[in-house]
């Protein structure tokens, strides 16, 4: 078991660093050939800090394990909007700028309810996942023509080599494909030793796991006094992580979901997705509000543990 554990954090490990390599390879890429650092902001960074979730629900999908796949993009999406803003604002208050509510939340609640759409069935095609893709394009698309995305410390520490960021971009294929079998064949392992759940892996463990790029990423900006930016984050890769992370592990592999997930689980995020929006509604996400946000994490956990 210690090995299964080990294997499961060191995967962990090469995902973040993969996804870093990823991102300062492609921006240094990106800048070779004077790309505007806001497009390298929407598409290098944002695909990139999503990368440890699409990998490993991705190699989950290829191995037939659809609850990590799914739960790992539910779970992520819940730890970002529960844990990681409820602990911010628990810490320091958010104040959000209006525009966040005015543009970002409708397409981080559509986004939701797709996920809901698709999975009614119990089944997540190809053609569904192909369509998440296009719609992830669309995304893109738009947020490129918004030119707000943020400056990014990845983008001003990319190599100004090209040959150093195609070595960049290799080692973090190579970190991000060994990481996702270390993580997953370790989580599986360990559930089977403890008697847990394949969902709980995914909705927990792996969850926990991919989503610490961007609790990092949240908690620096909220750190550096840019708390509006943490919550822009928090949104945009929970929109990323139903889109492309769905869309590409369901087009590698159809994915099953259980009942229990679309009667429960992702009604769970949906009530807590339209929570958060009531509070970035409110323009600041107060202490209060992030001991809320705290507390509806600690009774899902408890929840999932005591179902699953």
């Amino acid at each position: 078991m210690l090995l299964a554990i080990i294997s499961v954090i060191g995967g962990f490990i090469l995902m973040i660093l993969g996804a870093e390599g990823f991102i300062r390879g492609g921006s240094g890429i990106a800048k070779r050939f004077n790309i505007p650092e806001y497009v390298i902001g929407a598409t290098v960074v944002a695909i990139g800090t999503s990368l440890p979730e699409v990998i490993s629900s991705s190699y989950a999908a290829w191995r037939g394990f659809s609850d990590i796949s799914v739960g790992n993009v539910v779970g992520s999406n819940f730890f970002n909007m529960a844990m990681i803003l409820g602990f911010i604002a628990l810490v320091v208050p958010i104040t959000v700028k209006r525009n966040i509510f005015q543009k970002d939340v409708p397409v981080f609640l559509a986004s939701v309810f797709i996920l809901f759409l698709i999975s009614f069935d119990t089944i997540i095609s190809r053609v569904e996942g192909i369509i998440l893709l296009i719609l992830f394009a669309g995304y893109l698309m738009w947020i490129i023509s918004e030119k707000e995305v943020p400056e990014e410390e990845f983008v001003k520490l990319a190599p100004k080599s090209l040959w150093i960021a195609v070595l960049y971009l290799i080692a973090a294929s190579l970190f991000l494909y060994i990481g996702s079998r270390l993580a997953i064949d370790g989580a599986v392992i360990l559930g089977e030793r403890l008697n847990i759940s394949r969902w709980i892996i995914g909705v927990i463990i792996v969850a926990f796991g991919t989503s610490l790029p961007e609790f990092t990423t949240s908690i620096v900006a909220a750190i550096r006094g840019r708390r509006d930016i943490s919550v822009g984050n928090i949104l945009g890769s929970n929109i990323t992580n139903v889109l492309l992370v769905i869309g590409t592990a369901s087009t590698v592999r159809p994915l099953s979901v259980s009942k229990t997930t679309i009667q429960f689980d992702i009604p769970v995020v949906i009530l807590t997705s339209l929570v958060l929006s009531f509070m970035i509604n409110d323009k600041k996400i107060t202490r209060l509000s992030g001991l809320v946000l705290l507390s509806i994490f600690i009774l899902y956990i408890r929840a999932v543990i005591g179902i699953y």
